[in-house]
């Protein structure tokens, strides 16, 4: 699998896929000799399609750890003009200010000031619920069994099956990770081939390239050129184990913190609770003070025992989400293409692919504004474009305008 230390949405197999890199040499692999005489994977021309992990591997080329840092400046801004996250995710002690109504009738004491019916706005929109990420293991070090479907002599996938009779979640919800990371999501093996649940079994397939153990694809460089890339004829260099998260949305974590200084230490108090989102598309949430009631499922709401909400902290889900996916990438096709030809319209070092892969790429690095462009018809996106000028730039301007005059008004991160 590609893979950097820069979590991004759209995930770098992804964007091989978008650009049409292939996807072995992307990942590091090297062209595969069969008994039969044929070529897996062939390097069909004389250039050097292996695409290294960090630029100092090879200074003549691109690497995965320089496209990330582009995918994830990309993406940033991508979220910024539409006003809410690409795909899912979990937004984490976010400040908001907090206004309150006291009644001037009564006297000044916690029982006059009214909490409950005060709405705010979160910077994100597309709100799925309030609440923090859950990671649950289902089961660490799962056995991963690769399979000639073909029977041409290599195993081109490795299928995982995990039984899920704790969890009994949705497909989207469980991920695989190299066993022992801890759920860190840059070592999220993404995407499967595919996600199935039958009976309490839940069972993934992966290409067997995207197994690849990650630690071969940190190697020094040296003058060994079989050095620059992995041998996948040797079964050794896929891992054999991996590990199953059930990663999901706790509702009944706080969705909101009412913060206040105590009134005789000065100490800062944290109330908890919970929001109601009354407007998704619009980023509005009603937030109330409550405690999480294990036994009935239910918050219970309650008086904060303070004269004065400082402010909140915020933690919810949100973004847009694939509803067409039948694996966990949620990310939608049309955010997935405008961040690959926006992160592809800026980078510096030499592209290297296939010659398909190689045009396209030079094509959305054209810098649109240059007078000998030609490009009159282009002339008041180019001006609009709040990405840049170049054609990747542009063309996902293009793509993303639409979406958001399509969209109620979000505020702006």
């Amino acid at each position: 699998m590609a893979r950097a230390s820069v979590y991004t949405a759209l995930s770098l197999d992804r964007y091989a896929a978008i650009l049409g890199i292939n996807p072995v040499h992307f990942s590091m692999g090297n062209q595969i000799q069969l008994s039969s005489g044929k070529v897996l994977f062939d390097i069909q021309n004389s250039q050097n399609n292996i695409w290294p992990q960090y630029s100092w591997q090879n200074a003549d080329q691109i690497s995965r750890e320089s496209l990330a840092n582009e995918l994830s400046i990309a993406e940033q801004e991508v979220e910024r003009f539409l006003g809410y996250n690409v795909c899912p995710k979990w937004t984490v002690g976010e400040i908001a200010e907090y206004s309150y109504i006291f009644d001037k009738m009564q006297s000044y004491s916690p029982e006059n000031i009214t909490y409950l019916d005060r709405g705010i706005n979160t910077k994100r929109a597309k709100i799925i619920s309030g609440g923090q990420r859950a990671n649950i293991i289902v089961e660490e070090n799962v056995t991963v069994d690769y399979d000639d479907k073909d029977g041409d002599g290599w195993d081109e996938i490795g299928i995982i099956s995990v039984d899920i009779s704790d969890t009994m979640g949705d497909v989207h919800d469980y991920r695989i990770y190299f066993s022992g990371t801890n759920a860190d999501d840059i070592y999220e093996i993404r995407y499967p081939k595919s996600m199935t649940i039958s009976g309490n079994t839940l069972t993934v397939v992966f290409n067997s390239w995207q197994l690849i153990n990650y630690e071969l694809q940190e190697m020094l460089p040296s003058n060994d050129d079989s050095e620059k890339y992995i041998d996948l004829s040797d079964s050794s260099v896929f891992v054999s184990t991996v590990d199953v998260y059930y990663v999901i949305n706790n509702t009944a974590d706080n969705h909101v913190e009412f913060v206040y200084s105590d009134r005789d230490s000065g100490d800062e108090v944290i109330c908890g609770g919970y929001i109601v989102v009354t407007k998704p598309m619009r980023n509005f949430v009603v937030p109330f003070s409550a405690e999480y009631n294990t036994l009935t499922g239910n918050w219970e709401q309650k008086s904060c025992n303070c004269f004065r909400v400082d402010y909140l902290r915020l933690y919810y889900y949100s973004g847009a989400i694939n509803m067409s996916s039948k694996t966990n990438d949620l990310l939608p096709d049309v955010f997935a293409k405008a961040i690959a030809y926006i992160a592809t319209a800026r980078l510096e070092r030499v592209f290297e692919g296939n010659n398909n892969a190689e045009s396209l790429a030079m094509n959305l690095m054209e810098d649109l504004s240059l007078r000998n462009s030609g490009n009159v018809l282009w002339a008041k996106d180019i001006t609009e474009c709040p990405f840049g000028t170049h054609r990747g730039e542009v063309l996902a301007y293009r793509l993303l305008k639409q979406i958001r005059e399509n969209t109620p008004n979000v505020a702006v991160i």
